[in-house]
């Protein structure tokens, strides 16, 4: 058999390997390879099988196949395609990417490991024959302490597991597995009259059209409680269930939420997991019938078998788009794909929807459904705007903070209730903030939450101290809006709602409404008397308006409105390419060569070569080139870029990068 082979590398082509030597049972799409490629020792995948090939050069054989690779589903490999064509990305980086999980071997089970002291152990303690220190601890630590797991012990030595070891060989302690997993019933949720209503609504339209849904509504108003409701549905029917949150800091929340309703099916999937904790879920997804992802990004591609439904939550979210390695793809849109390709369901939930989400709604590509009242009818915070260009706005001593966000904050703080505060700009603006902070309330234990704070003690470090009110006013940067139920906030304060406003991103506006609009929401959510203030230098923006009155249809219909007029996207498709190189020069011609080769084809629109808006970055200079065409052109663009022969992006160098971006979030 010969096998065509895919490498991490940018070119758009395969690789012919013979495989005469394997089963050809573990010879199929998407299974992991080890081969020589260039004279070294590569991983890939397999593309395609067959029994002849017309290729005439030499044929080097396939090292070794993953025998422990999961079977890709016919739907799954339709989606691995896609990706490589809509965004642009070979098929070896796409595959290396996204199905990395195939590399993995050896997956075993690891059993929480158990210690006891023997009665050979006990004995040699009565009579002091042990001699090393670290082994005298521990057996004195398991006389004293009954049940002991092994990792108990990693305060009394590093090489704990070593000392065990050789105890165990003397017959002084016994290691044993311990499965911890115990039975548990599942906890029992009941819907509002108005849930119940959109649920079964949501269910009665799938068996109609099994259109996406859109899931929309104000902060607080149980839209995860009506996905749960759905995810039932699904489990009962021995179906696996697929939810994307946009941050890691939010799975371990939604984690807990879901574990309680359906105990001992949920899987949480992220990329920094360590390897053991993968192949753990690889195993639990191997044996379970039915099984919960929890996940950003990476877990939309588990290898499920039974897969149907995809939640996506807080859709609007720009960190759903892959943007550190190619393929530079969007998850929300891949989902939609996934369902399509598998016929299974999908929800998008957001409080303040995307705004090509919100134009599918209103071509009725989408079922679009809105929960108008908060969960046990708590009111929506009350949102007072602050014209920031006003002189008695300000108090001495303070120029960020407005006298009657003060004012407000120490009303709060007598109250023993806690604030949230927004700035949208990161490093040294937050530090400096923060300290004006604890000038003007001493007494208050105030954190930030960025990702300086974040890197140096964790997301749920500060984010549990926060639920167990050690902290009074948490200031954060836009992680702090992002779906998070904090239950005892009521005041949120937007110390500039201005931010990012002039950057030069079309979809500025949008982003900004959404962050603001996400944020007031977590004021409120478990109590009456809620307050949002916001302070800006554009009281009378349509943004600023829009939010005051929580009028979301006006503001994005202004901004459809906006959009269609520049042809720009939902109306369009945009494709960005960024050149980097130390060469100024040289990167100067570069664009300006691939920039007359893209002016030849009628069906694009053009804009640059130009300089980017960050133009000397970490000293390499930057061009960029916006590429505008019908959104029905993808597949013909990808067709007919392949055929250029004078266009090459795959020859990535220190001399120069080329990163081609399909539907960018930034334009920096």
């Amino acid at each position: 058999m010969y096998v065509e082979v895919s490498i991490p590398v940018s070119a758009f082509k395969t690789f012919t390997y013979s495989a005469f030597n394997f089963d050809t049972k573990l010879l199929f799409p998407g299974q992991s390879v080890s081969v020589y490629f260039r004279n070294k020792p590569a991983q890939g995948f397999i593309i395609s099988v067959s029994k002849f090939t017309k290729f005439k050069g030499k044929i080097l054989p396939i090292t070794n196949v993953n025998q422990e690779s999961f079977l890709i589903s016919t739907e799954l490999w339709k989606t691995v395609n896609w990706i490589s064509k809509y965004y642009l990305s070979s098929i070896g980086k796409t595959l290396h990417s996204i199905l990395s999980f195939q590399h993995l071997s050896k997956l075993e089970y690891n059993f929480i490991k158990q210690v006891h002291i023997s009665e050979q152990g006990l004995h040699a303690l009565s009579k002091n024959k042990i001699k090393y220190r670290n082994q005298l601890k521990i057996l004195e630590f398991l006389k004293n302490n009954n049940k002991t797991y092994l990792t108990d012990l990693n305060h009394i030595s590093k090489s704990y597991k070593s000392i065990c070891n050789r105890l165990e060989e003397l017959g002084m302690l016994s290691i044993s597995n311990y499965n911890k997993i115990k039975p548990r019933t599942k906890k029992v949720y009941s819907l509002t009259k108005e849930q119940k209503i959109i649920s079964n609504k949501i269910k009665s339209d799938w068996i109609k059209n099994n259109k996406p849904a859109l899931l929309a509504g104000i902060s607080g108003s149980g839209k995860t409680l009506i996905y749960i409701d759905l995810i039932s549905s699904f489990i009962s029917n021995n179906k696996s269930v697929i939810v994307l949150v946009p941050e890691i800091a939010l799975i371990m929340d939604l984690y807990k939420i879901l574990d309680d309703h359906f105990p001992g099916k949920v899987i949480s999937w992220h990329s920094k997991m360590k390897i053991s904790d993968k192949k753990f879920g690889l195993i639990k997804i191997k044996n379970n019938k039915s099984t919960i992802i929890v996940s950003t990004r990476s877990g939309l591609f588990a290898p499920l078998s039974n897969l149907g439904l995809i939640v996506v939550d807080e859709e609007q979210e720009t960190s759903y788009k892959e943007d550190s390695k190619s393929p530079y793809y969007n998850s929300r849109d891949v989902a939609l794909m996934r369902s399509k390709f598998n016929q299974s369901n999908l929800i998008l939930v957001s409080s303040s929807p995307s705004l090509e989400s919100y134009y599918n709604s209103k071509k009725n590509r989408f079922n679009y459904y809105t929960l108008n009242n908060r969960y046990m009818n708590f009111e929506v915070p009350k949102i007072l705007i602050l014209n920031m260009k006003n002189k008695e706005n300000y108090r001495k001593g303070s120029s960020l903070i407005s006298a009657k966000l003060i004012d407000e904050i120490n009303l709060v703080l007598s109250a023993k209730k806690q604030i949230l505060l927004l700035h949208n700009r990161f490093g040294d603006y937050t530090k400096k903030l923060y300290k004006i902070l604890l000038k003007l309330f001493p007494k208050s234990n105030i954190a930030r939450y960025d990702s300086e704070s974040v890197k140096k003690y964790g997301y749920f470090k500060i984010l549990n101290d926060f639920h167990e009110k050690k902290i009074d006013i948490l200031l954060g940067t836009q992680m702090i809006a992002k779906g998070i139920d904090f239950k005892n906030v009521l005041l949120v304060g937007v110390i500039n709602a201005d931010l990012g406003m002039s950057l030069p991103d079309f979809r500025a506006e949008e982003k900004l409404f959404q962050l603001a609009y996400q944020f007031i929401g977590r004021a409120g959510r478990h109590s009456n008397g809620s307050k949002a203030i916001v302070q800006t230098f554009n009281p009378d923006s349509e943004y600023i308006k829009s939010i005051q009155k929580y009028n979301i249809d006006k503001f994005y219909d202004y901004l459809l409105n906006d959009r269609k007029s520049l042809f720009y996207p939902p109306y369009s498709r945009l494709i960005r390419i960024i050149l980097s190189s130390d060469n100024s020069r040289f990167i100067e011609k570069k664009s300006q060569k691939i920039c007359d080769i893209l002016e030849k084809n009628n069906n694009l629109k053009i804009l640059g070569p130009s300089e980017a808006p960050i133009y000397n970055l970490n000293n390499t200079y930057r061009y960029h080139i916006l590429i505008k065409m019908k959104k029905n052109y993808w597949i013909d663009f990808y067709n007919w870029i392949n055929n250029q022969k004078e266009l090459k992006f795959d020859n990535n160098s220190n001399k120069l990068k080329i990163k081609i971006d399909a539907d960018p979030n930034f334009f920096l």
